[in-house]
């Protein structure tokens, strides 16, 4: 009995590491938190089995805040009230643990991401987000949670790098395009200098 426990919350940690490589993968933002939503609430329940309440009440808060930063973009009210939640979360849960100092602080520099930075920029400080769960899962000698870390290091950087590749290659296509326009403006109008002289 307690071995297909353990395996039922092994799978709810792999669907929530599924849609969280999922989500990394999405070009599109509002997909991307959507996706995030998911996964935190699998995580929720996974951390809330080994015992984390700080992790585990901080990726179900984690649910209702990918939802409303996809409509409320930029907004300083709702941003410091969530900083405030985290911060009453871990008061309420740190049991004096000194590693929900380096999660808490994970989970509000994710949150000013989420709320102030979007496309490429977005996913660099996740990345760099990503980092410091990596030290916590080290420190916690977490080796589920390491491997997770370098898979989403590894989805992150991926994903970085075909978006930035993507703008670059229509960043040239638009230049193309002006050097096209312009072109055929200089022609037209040269066509044009003439037809107007050839009247006089």
């Amino acid at each position: 009995m307690f071995e297909r426990v353990n395996i039922f919350w092994e799978i709810i940690w792999l669907i929530a590491l599924f849609f969280n490589v999922v989500s990394y993968t999405e070009k599109n933002d509002r997909m991307l938190f959507i996706m995030l939503a998911i996964c935190s609430f699998f995580y929720g329940l996974h951390f809330l089995w080994l015992g984390l309440l700080t992790a585990s009440v901080i990726n179900f808060f984690d649910v209702f805040k990918n939802l409303i930063v996809i409509k409320y973009k930029k907004n300083l009210y709702l941003f410091i009230s969530f900083v405030i939640v985290y911060l009453i979360i871990w008061y309420k849960t740190a049991n004096g643990e000194v590693l929900s100092y380096l999660l808490t602080f994970w989970s509000i520099l994710s949150l000013y991401a989420a709320f102030y930075f979007t496309w490429i920029s977005l996913r660099i400080v996740y990345l760099i987000a990503t980092f410091i769960y990596l030290i916590y899962s080290i420190v916690w000698n977490s080796i589920s949670g390491i491997l997770t870390s370098i898979i989403f290091i590894f989805v992150l950087s991926s994903s970085i790098y075909i978006l930035y590749k993507r703008r670059w290659f229509w960043w040239k296509v638009r230049y193309y395009k002006y050097l096209l326009h312009k072109k055929w403006i200089r022609l037209f109008s040269s066509k044009y200098r003439r037809l107007k002289f050839l009247r006089y």
